[in-house]
């Protein structure tokens, strides 16, 4: 058995072979505060390495890794006011937070890197939930308003209640 410094809630296989993972803004509680534990693991030698991340709680975020290694983690905790997105570099083991998501935030979105190495966000409980958004590195968050989910999604999704989180 492998003692964890925190209630793992999702994780990463980082490009030189450790793994990140995170709780949220508590070691071993549920979350409270816009703050995340999180640490790397070495499997080759054992170490564990905390790294404390203030102002985004990731509990219910997603993540998607960069190109360049980098883990781009957005949302979080709270159903529709979950606005943020932070970066972590393996390289140096820093969180850096970056522009909040003009949606006003998303609860459980799904996230995934484009070929041309922007990140698109979609779904998941939002103030915006029927439009997705797309961060550009140079030119931050955007929202798609060419793209609407009402095609793509019934109507009983939007509309789902407080525990339509389970359909995702």
């Amino acid at each position: 058995m492998i003692p964890w410094p925190h209630v793992a809630v999702s994780g990463a296989n980082l490009p030189d072979g450790r793994i990140l993972t995170w709780s949220g803004s508590e070691r071993d509680t549920w979350p409270t505060t816009e703050q995340t534990y999180s640490g790397t693991w070495d499997p080759a030698i054992g170490e564990f390495v905390e790294i404390f991340h203030a102002g985004h709680n990731m509990f219910c975020a997603h993540l998607a890794m960069a190109e360049d290694g980098r883990v781009f983690v957005n949302g979080g905790r709270n159903q529709t006011n979950s606005p943020w997105t932070s970066l972590f570099d393996y390289r140096d083991n820093s969180w850096v937070q970056i522009q909040n998501m003009p949606s006003g935030g998303r609860w459980y979105p799904t996230t995934l890197q484009l070929a041309d190495g922007d990140m698109f966000t979609a779904i998941g409980t939002a103030t915006n939930q029927r439009n997705p958004e797309r961060w550009d590195p140079r030119a931050g968050w955007r929202v798609q308003n060419g793209i609407d989910f009402n095609a793509m999604v019934p109507d009983d999704y939007f509309s789902s209640g407080s525990h339509g989180e389970s359909r995702w």
